[in-house]
């Protein structure tokens, strides 16, 4: 079925997704849950050029000049690459964005999405050839609230996010991400745990309906991800958890994430990946 494909690329995708950052100096985080902290202010002095330029051996790169100076161009990966053009020439006033994916062996198109940016924020995005069509909804604060799901213009699913008020820092987080399907039955609610630690270069989580290249999907979260569950209403369907370890530098910047796996309650593996930044990127 359609909707359990989506959900299952999405848990998927949240193994491998990348909460970004660098390496000198570094130090390892151990997980620690916290109600309430207060936000490591040190972000503030970090260059407002610094982009990642390796999301763990994919290559970044950056528009160097222009209306659209500092904003994603390409991403290369070992067997394929992003590439992403920009237009804001239409009546409406509307940012559009496309991104094509590339195979680098023989450089055949394998999809494109279209973005549609409104006031600052992604409000839908379309693959014509997969057929799929999302529209994203966000609260008063700037928070993604919902996001719509529909294939060949057949309503599917609805991921419905839910945050707390942070007293301690004046900003919302993230606590959980419920699956629904188009009968408003709930198929799984995912949660999130937290560190102390400030998350100094935040990008959204990188899932099939969110580019985590695009700034655009709403206020983030401010500190790091300490534990995600995942948990079906099936009870035939598997369980999982996710715990981080960080590695940071000086800067507060993520280097290194491990990310230990558990299905059921049974360990199942980890993940090790690697961050670099830059603020040069224009010389690259």
């Amino acid at each position: 079925m359609k909707q359990i494909h989506i959900a299952g690329n999405l848990l998927k995708s949240l193994m491998l997704a990348g909460l970004l950052t660098a390496c000198n100096n570094d130090q390892t985080i151990v997980p620690a849950e916290t109600a309430g902290v207060e936000r490591n202010e040190q972000n503030t002095k970090l260059s407002s050029l610094l982009r990642l330029i390796d999301d763990n051996g994919t290559s970044i790169q950056y528009i160097k000049s222009g209306k659209f100076l500092g904003k994603t161009s390409k991403a290369i990966a070992i067997n394929d690459r992003y590439e992403y053009t920009y237009d804001d020439n239409n009546p409406a006033g509307d940012l559009w964005i496309t991104r094509k994916k590339y195979a680098k062996s023989n450089n055949a198109l394998l999809g494109q999405v279209k973005y549609k940016i409104s006031n600052g924020v992604c409000i839908s995005s379309e693959d014509n050839v997969a057929g799929d069509y999302f529209e994203y909804k966000y609260t008063a604060q700037g928070y993604l609230d919902e996001i719509k799901f529909s294939h060949n213009g057949v309503y599917k699913n609805l991921y419905k996010y839910s945050y707390n008020f942070n007293n301690a820092t004046g900003v919302y987080r993230l606590t959980k991400i419920t699956l629904q399907n188009a009968q408003s039955a709930t198929l799984f609610e995912q949660t999130f745990a937290y560190t102390a630690n400030a998350d100094n270069y935040p990008t959204p989580a990188k899932r099939e309906h969110i580019d985590k290249y695009l700034p655009f999907f709403g206020k983030l979260c401010d500190v790091l991800p300490q534990k995600v569950s995942l948990q079906w209403v099936d009870p035939n369907a598997l369980d999982s958890e996710q715990e981080f370890t960080y590695t940071v530098d000086g800067n507060g910047l993520v280097s290194t994430k491990v990310t230990q796996l558990s299905t059921n309650n049974t360990p199942s593996g980890s993940i090790t990946e690697t961050f670099k930044y830059s603020a040069n990127w224009q010389g690259i």
